[in-house]
């Protein structure tokens, strides 16, 4: 597998497969308060496990 190179100052190759940050979500803004991530060419919303329970 390759790394991809970016090239934006910061300098570090970005990790194919990992999950990015996008942003924080409360209550108000969904089902689920987390954190907005990516997902392959999706997102998702990362939460507690112990949140979901019940």
């Amino acid at each position: 597998m390759e790394d991809i190179a970016i090239d934006d100052g910061r300098g570090g190759p970005l990790v194919p497969g990992a999950h990015r940050v996008v942003r924080t979500l409360d209550a108000t803004e969904g089902p689920f308060p987390g954190t907005l991530v990516t997902n392959g060419d999706g997102v998702a919303v990362r939460v507690e496990a112990a949140a979901l329970g019940g």
